[in-house]
């Protein structure tokens, strides 16, 4: 809200690693520029908190002990001391790709990659993220009547976060299915692993044999309230008193990710914030991108697969007019509405694409080829006719109504329902003993408003599985529970837990 001047809560992940900085802090819109620092350095104040201000550091020094097997480098964020990152390799998990060993004061994430020597048939980079945060790294036992740690939804959500910024640096072409894994294996009470975790596992793909475009880190950024100093990897303490919360991934020359929460912070506050963040970010991708060339594998660059020229030429002769037809199909203002026959002609037009190129080029890079047709086409239809294939012109809203109280037993419910995607909500009030019970690193905890989310296939006219929220349900609703907290009454004026389900009921866009 720039009239405001507030920030409650942000994500986005931008594939370009040479967008503005000012860009991604104006609701993360990309606006093209080389000279990254240099667009933020002209909206900054003057004056700058001491942690702001983070000079380049000569290259690290590369340690060795354990007979020459033990690799490590120290990266220090802040140029004072008080915030080290220790990166090792060589000593442990020898048979993976990469395997990185990160610490920061007595927090230690142990991060693997490994990937399947065989080519898969995939028109996308198959890779998949694990972390797992272990009890026993807290000197705890988990409770109940098993006692083998199992995932988390928070666990889910850092799984999330690492593949967020990582998946788009993989080279394109790369179709070996590929596995990132990263364990917390110590936690000091103070040191929080969620950064370490994505720069663990940045720098285990920096190392390995699979062609990374360039090295990637994150850190997370707090507040001291009383002074406005900003703090790169601020502890748990100081977390919960900061007024701001932001995880920053990126490479040396721009920002990939921004994810976090603010309380009413100013538009330059926000901008000095990611450059903060951002500069130690750039100190740490220094580091890594001298470390690989010391000690990483050659790329296997041999391997990637992209789409060949002439491939992409032919299809967009034979197939361009049909997928611009169709893409016309859904859209009234001429004369279609239909939507499945947009859907049939797409499923019409891409097998024609395989009939004619399949044999010569695989199902694999034909599908890669139709994909980047399709998103030619429909930027070029709105390019010509000022429409989107839905027939609304570029700055039009889809039609949006509201209706509560639809479910007679329930304690509040509403139907809402936007254009072609629609969600029922309901609310249930409860007493204390209806908390949302867990158990993380840090003890037992309960939490009296939570929000949870459920894609039926359903919603889409398929057929699926139905069970246990899939990865991305567990996402979106964190996503709806953190934008709705600021605003939940106290216990004190409120002395009630909140459960909030969202089923959504039609999906045709995005319904987070």
């Amino acid at each position: 809200n720039k009239r405001q001047g507030s920030f409650i809560a942000c994500r986005g992940t931008m594939r370009s690693p040479s967008t503005s900085l000012a860009g991604l802090v104006a609701l993360l819109a990309a606006s093209p520029s080389s000279a990254l620092l240099t667009t933020v350095r002209r909206a900054l104040p003057q004056r700058r908190a001491p942690h702001t201000t983070l000079r380049a550091a000569a290259l690290p020094e590369i340690t060795e002990d354990h007979g020459g097997s033990r690799k490590a480098i120290e990266v220090d964020l802040t140029g004072d001391g008080s915030r080290v990152l220790t990166f090792e390799t060589g000593l442990v998990g020898k048979q993976a790709a990469g395997a990185v060993m990160v610490a920061s004061g007595g927090t230690v994430v142990y991060n693997t990659v490994c990937y399947d020597s065989n080519e898969g048939d995939f028109d996308f980079i198959p890779l998949r993220v694990d972390y797992q945060e272990r009890t026993s790294a807290a000197g705890r036992t988990k409770g109940g009547f098993l006692k083998r740690d199992r995932s988390s939804e928070d666990e889910i959500l850092v799984s999330r976060l690492i593949d967020r910024p990582l998946r788009p640096m993989i080279a394109e072409g790369w179709r070996h299915d590929t596995q990132l894994l990263s364990w917390v294996l110590s936690y000091d009470g103070s040191t929080v692993p969620n950064a370490l975790a994505i720069s663990g596992c940045a720098a285990a793909l920096a190392i390995s044999d699979i062609p990374l475009v360039k090295p990637v880190a994150a850190v997370e950024l707090g507040m001291c309230a009383e002074t406005g100093e900003f703090l790169v990897n601020p502890t748990r303490e100081e977390q919960d008193k900061s007024p701001i919360l932001m995880t920053l991934a990126g490479t040396k020359e721009g920002v990939l990710m921004i994810e976090g929460a603010a309380d009413f912070l100013t538009e330059d506050q926000m901008v000095q914030a990611v450059s903060t963040a951002h500069a130690a970010v750039a100190r740490i991708c220094t580091a890594l991108e001298a470390w690989a060339s010391e000690v990483g594998k050659a790329k296997k660059v041999e391997d990637l697969k992209a789409v060949p020229k002439e491939l992409k030429t032919a299809v967009y002769e034979l197939l361009g007019d049909g997928v611009y037809t169709m893409l016309r199909l859904t859209d009234p203002s001429q004369g279609g509405e239909d939507t499945n026959a947009g859907r049939a002609e797409m499923s019409r037009l891409r097998a024609a694409a395989d009939e004619a190129f399949a044999e010569e080029y695989g199902t694999a890079l034909v599908s890669m080829a139709f994909k980047k047709l399709c998103s030619a086409k429909m930027r070029e239809l709105v390019r010509d006719t000022k429409r989107r294939c839905d027939g609304r012109t570029v700055d039009e809203v889809r039609p949006i109504s509201i209706d509560t109280g639809v479910l007679r037993h329930t304690h509040g419910s509403a139907l809402f329902t936007r254009g072609a995607t629609q969600a029922i909500a309901t609310a249930t009030l409860g007493t204390e003993g209806m908390n949302q019970r867990g158990e993380n690193l840090d003890g037992d905890f309960a939490k009296r408003f939570y929000l949870q989310y459920t894609f039926p296939p359903s919603s889409v006219g398929e057929i699926g599985r139905v069970g246990a929220p899939g990865r991305r349900e567990v996402g979106h609703g964190n996503l709806a529970e953190r934008a709705l907290a600021p605003v939940i009454p106290s216990e004190k004026d409120f002395p009630y837990s909140m459960r909030v389900e969202s089923l959504i009921t039609e999906s045709s866009g995005s319904s987070s």
